[in-house]
């Protein structure tokens, strides 16, 4: 069992990673340290040990094996990319867990239930509004979500959680890396705000 944020982050620093993201898919790894800090404020808010989780658009796995490592009942993450979830079930035999489950499948395909949704979406650039996408599947399945967006479009976010009958709540502020990866980066290291959110469903007020 892990027992610190710490120790969670850097046994995530030795997840496999992609050689060659995607454009199409607008893959970018979630470092190790963001991705134990969306885990970890899961945990600690009782929604991943001993519940189901579902990681969409998982990649390699980074989020997956994190709720992994906190004893969650059991995980599912999902992609189309066949490289990332080979790298994804690598991952879990690597750190030894039983408990994640990574299965080919688009997101839009996803249709039971789960405690809660943890996941990095695309950030919505190509193509614009994907991150919205994935939002509308993530309310349908679930009804708690953590999910990470740019900071820039976080209004427009709430708003369209609120349009789906969610709440949102601001977690934490990142300044996110992207590494040199595809032709329109300029920098080898671009720093990007973005904000950790949560969205809960509206609990019906109980008739009178």
């Amino acid at each position: 069992m892990v027992r610190t944020k710490k120790e969670l982050a850097i046994r995530l620093s030795k997840v496999l990673k992609l050689g060659k993201p995607l454009k199409k898919f607008e893959q970018y790894e979630t470092p190790s340290e963001i991705a134990a800090e969306m885990a970890w404020i899961a945990y600690q808010e009782g929604n991943v040990k001993d519940k189901e989780v579902c990681d969409l658009g998982c990649g390699t796995g980074i989020l997956s094996i994190a709720c992994g490592l906190l004893k969650a009942r059991k995980v599912f993450g999902f992609d189309i990319d066949e490289e990332a979830l080979k790298l994804a079930r690598k991952n879990a035999e690597i750190f030894r867990l039983k408990n994640c489950k990574f299965i080919k499948k688009s997101f839009e395909d996803v249709n039971r239930r789960f405690d809660c949704t943890i996941m990095n979406p695309p950030f919505g650039r190509y193509p614009k509004h994907k991150d919205r996408e994935f939002l509308q599947k993530a309310f349908q399945i679930s009804d708690i979500v953590y999910s990470l967006h740019p900071s820039h479009s976080r209004k427009a976010i709430e708003k369209f959680a609120l349009r789906n009958k969610f709440e949102t709540k601001l977690l934490k502020e990142f300044n996110f890396p992207i590494k040199k990866t595809f032709i329109w980066h300029k920098k080898r290291i671009l720093y990007f705000k973005a904000s950790l959110l949560k969205f809960q469903k509206f609990q019906k007020l109980d008739e009178s």
